[in-house]
């Protein structure tokens, strides 16, 4: 099993598992706090939120931090009395976990033992088991940094340090605290966004005592802090958006007067949903650049290749300051052209593949390239995702097409 793409496949078929898994724990941890009339629709949207499927298929430390976070706060239901103590261990166990997957769940963490130590007032025995299993997973962290690193290392304090005390991740880029606002509405389509934050700022000021109030709150202040913001640090987050809309509906207590306005305005959140999902579904991530090297791999690799590409063009090498290796091709030769008129001089070897890689805004910038790139032989075989899509996308978002690869062979 060599191909990296299978392996991604298999990574992310057992992440849809466990968002299965932690999304229904969660679900019924959870449905008996909402009105009869509601459960089933809350159900429903707490898996297909359009924007849910797409991150819970996410093989990445964020994810997995998230889901595994999820599958231990299923284990606390707020309308029982008190946890029991294999509840205490299993959910320690769990949020363990979900801290050694990212260390931001610590956050998390942080937000749900004061909501247990105040709110719900949960004993300090049952607490105390919940904390110790949580700092014995972390322990075995400990061990297993050690394992292989081949020597001790609290990696935890390693990454606090780099990154906030030595303010290294700031050098990625450091943008307003606002700018997550901007994210939220554009990334998760504007109507889907805005009734997300509409929610949550509701939630907080009309019942701040709410177990997700209070466990995701502490996250959000410290990422809105930090400098540098990147939209995927709020995906462990992001998977209670069904269950923040749904309690700040509730907290309305929306009688048989407004039924009809709030169908209307269900089925108006059914129809963006559907049309949302179906163009997340097939617009690949990263502009079609995983699309673009998978269609190489497939067909060329055992095959002698040259790739050509403008700088900054190479899916290969999408990041200046980072080198991707897993999905290199060693037999895979890569020429940088200054311009695509480079392209005229070079003489293209019969017993070689070439192939080129532009951007689409290379062909909106220069109307002729197309066929220029036909007189040279060089037909389009590949785009990163398919027109329509794109096309769909780009209505709501302009700029969707611009950055997307195409590739063409000699």
């Amino acid at each position: 099993m060599s191909s990296p793409y299978i392996i991604t496949f298999i990574l992310r078929t057992f992440t849809a598992i466990l968002a299965i898994l932690s999304i229904h724990s969660f679900i019924r941890s959870n449905i008996g706090q909402f009105q009869a009339s509601m459960q089933k629709t809350f159900y429903f949207w707490s898996f297909f939120l359009w924007l849910l499927p797409v991150i819970c298929i996410r093989f990445s430390s964020e994810t997995w931090s998230g889901l595994l976070f999820m599958l231990g706060l299923a284990q606390i239901n707020a309308e029982e009395e008190e946890l029991t103590v294999q509840k205490s261990w299993k959910t320690g166990v769990l949020l363990g976990l979900s801290f050694l997957c990212r260390f931001q769940s610590g956050l998390l963490f942080a937000g749900l033992f004061f909501w247990l130590l105040l709110i719900k007032k949960e004993s300090l025995r049952n607490l105390s088991y919940l904390a110790l299993s949580w700092i014995g997973v972390l322990l075995l962290g400990i061990v297993l940094d050690w394992l292989f690193y081949g020597t001790w290392t609290l990696t935890a304090w390693n990454y606090f340090n780099v990154n906030i005390l030595m303010d290294i991740a700031s050098s990625f880029g450091k943008v307003k605290w606002y700018k997550y606002i901007g994210d939220i509405l554009l990334d998760a389509v504007a109507p889907v966004g805005l009734m997300v934050l509409s929610a949550y700022l509701l939630l907080l000021f009309r019942n701040p005592r709410d177990k997700i109030i209070w466990t995701i709150t502490p996250f959000l202040l410290v990422h809105l802090i930090i400098p540098h913001k990147e939209i995927r640090f709020l995906f462990p987050v992001a998977i209670y958006a069904p269950y923040i809309v749904f309690k700040a509906i509730q907290s309305f207590n929306p009688g048989p007067a407004s039924a009809k306005l709030m169908k209307l305005i269900h089925m108006c959140f059914l129809s963006i949903n559907l049309l949302s999902l179906i163009t997340a579904i097939f617009i690949v991530p990263s502009n079609g650049r995983i699309a673009i090297t998978q269609f190489i791999y497939n067909h060329y690799r055992h095959s002698r290749v040259q790739l050509y590409v403008m700088n900054g063009n190479n899916p290969f090498v999408p990041f200046k300051t980072l080198k991707q290796r897993f999905y290199e091709m060693p037999a895979l030769k890569h020429t940088i052209i200054k311009d695509y008129s480079d392209l005229e001089s070079i003489p293209f070897s019969e017993k070689n593949i070439h192939l080129l890689i532009i951007r689409k805004k290379d062909l909106i910038k220069d109307p002729a390239l197309e066929n220029r790139l036909l007189v040279l032989k060089f037909k389009e075989i590949k785009s990163g995702s398919p027109r329509w899509a794109t096309t769909i996308y780009s209505l709501y978002n302009s700029g969707a097409q611009l950055q997307e690869y195409r590739l063409y062979a000699y």
